[in-house]
């Protein structure tokens, strides 16, 4: 789900800001071309709500590398269209998921835009056959 999430943000990224940009959504060692984005989860957390299902929360760092001069006012105009861009993005087979608490900040010269997303899985392990009827006959005793 994670790398679906991921591709979901490099989409959104994308469709806001064009071609202009590099998107590595996988651990980059040397060479990155700016400008660009590196997406990378550093939170995943699951917590069971009822038997068979689990709520999924991930945090995604958005890091952008800029390659302007003015790398803070670029960067600040970059985290205003990422708000936007990645309140609602579309996964696979058309799920939407929606950000939630969304911030940013700089670090030496690198935007990091953080933000969460919430889903819903089902444990297919777990399901049980539900009964289709049951009988009762009450006898009263006399």
């Amino acid at each position: 789900m994670i790398q679906e999430i991921k591709t979901a943000i490099a989409a959104a990224i994308h469709g806001e800001l064009g071609d202009g940009y590099t998107i590595y959504t996988e651990t980059v060692e040397q060479g990155l071309t700016k400008p660009c984005f590196l997406i990378t989860c550093i939170k995943s957390q699951v917590r069971k709500v009822s038997i068979g299902r689990y709520g999924q929360q991930m945090d995604f760092d958005i890091q952008y590398h800029s390659n302007s001069q003015n790398t803070l006012e670029d960067s600040h105009d970059v985290a205003t269209k990422l708000y936007g861009a990645l309140e609602c993005i579309q996964c696979a087979e058309g799920i939407k998921l929606r950000g939630r608490n969304q911030s940013h900040g700089m670090v030496e010269d690198t935007l990091h835009h953080v933000v969460s997303y919430k889903v819903m899985l089902k444990d297919e392990e777990d399901e049980v056959d539900k009964m289709e009827s049951i009988d009762t006959t009450i006898v009263k005793e006399s």
